[in-house]
């Protein structure tokens, strides 16, 4: 490669930003907040999902590599986050950060099916078709099954979503 130049983002992956893509469209973008920085280095951004229903916040967080520049309190859409992780969650926690809502969407790419791979005392993970994702609920949600789809994943607000190896 050398020999045309040098590689300018070298951790740059067309199928991540495809990802990326897939999922700030779902989304709609939010703007997210950096809460914190753990001790490996990993940055927490989070955004809290409308709701009008329930007693538990549900929140969209995005866990950064290390190597994150940004500083706690900083906001960046969802669009401009590189993360490895996306967390899809419930917590009774409630954190000062930025407040969106979405309309779930029942369209292709999410409805790609997801088959699972796995499953343990405390999760099922799926793989995705169509997607370079693995998809991991944890026990205790509605999905708990050999298949389902992305949407249906993601509406249990108990799910993680990783890039796959």
């Amino acid at each position: 490669m050398s020999r045309y130049g040098e590689v300018f983002d070298s951790d740059y992956n067309p199928a991540h930003q495809q990802v990326y893509e897939v999922f700030s469209s779902y989304f709609e973008n939010p703007l997210m907040i950096k809460l914190k920085e753990d001790s490996n280095g990993v940055s927490f951004y989070y955004a809290r999902i409308h709701c009008m229903l329930g007693v538990e916040n549900r929140y969209l967080i995005a866990l950064v590599p290390p190597g994150d520049r940004s500083v706690p309190a900083s906001q960046h859409r969802l669009s401009e986050i590189s993360w490895f992780q996306l967390h899809i969650s419930q917590s009774p926690d409630e954190f000062n950060v930025p407040v969106f809502s979405y309309i779930p969407k029942k369209s292709p790419p999410y409805t790609a099916i997801i088959q699972r791979f796995d499953h343990t005392a405390s999760y099922d993970r799926y793989s995705c078709q169509g997607l370079p994702i693995t998809v991991t609920i944890r026990i205790g949600s509605a999905m708990n099954q050999e298949r389902g789809t992305l949407c249906s994943a993601l509406e249990t607000f108990r799910t993680v979503i990783a890039f796959a190896n």
